[in-house]
């Protein structure tokens, strides 16, 4: 078993999955004049939910995370759901980055898992190298359309929140948390 190194975000989503607009009719904003802290809040609310770091464990909208990982093995097991792509590199034994199999991720209860054909060969790698293998994936809803009503209304109501409780009081958890625990991903 080959050490996995912690996933690093390569490609940040673009956008946000709920609309300025939209949050200030959740809060009853009316006023223009709040649309930069709203959108704030927003950005803040989402990154509170989002990624494998995140409330929910899981992407909310596209974005790109890679993993380098010590040696090869026979099966990767990325740290979300919602995978839609993969690609493997590696740095061969004198050091030139080389294209590695196509593979096809499979969900599965712990996340999503990528393996190696076994009539792939594993070529000798760089010796100088702490993660000479990388796993980069694709992950999460294609656009803000595809995400679900219940994250979109949870993220609102995070941010009319943060909006309305400007000292950092604790949000009320009952409701927000039956609208994303369904969502929630969390190995068990």
């Amino acid at each position: 078993m080959s050490i996995v190194f912690r996933p690093v975000l390569v490609t940040a989503p673009v956008g946000l999955p709920v609309e300025v607009s939209d949050c200030k009719k959740h809060a009853v904003i009316e006023h223009a004049e709040s649309d930069s802290l709203v959108e704030e809040y927003l950005s803040a609310a989402t990154a509170e939910m989002d990624g494998f770091r995140g409330i929910l464990g899981r992407a909310i909208l596209t974005q790109t995370w890679q993993l380098q990982v010590a040696g090869w093995c026979t099966r990767f097991l990325l740290p979300v759901p919602d995978v839609s792509a993969v690609e493997i590199t590696y740095f061969d034994e004198d050091g030139a980055e080389q294209s590695g199999p196509n593979v096809t991720p499979q969900a599965v209860a712990t996340g999503t898992m990528v393996r190696i054909p076994s009539n792939w060969s594993r070529p000798a790698l760089e010796a100088d190298s702490d993660g000479p293998v990388s796993v980069k994936f694709t992950c999460g809803f294609d656009d803000a359309s595809a995400v679900p009503s219940d994250i979109k209304v949870a993220i609102m109501q995070l941010a009319a929140h943060m909006f309305a409780e400007r000292e950092g009081i604790s949000i009320a958890e009952p409701v927000y948390d039956r609208l994303i625990s369904k969502y929630r991903w969390s190995v068990i």
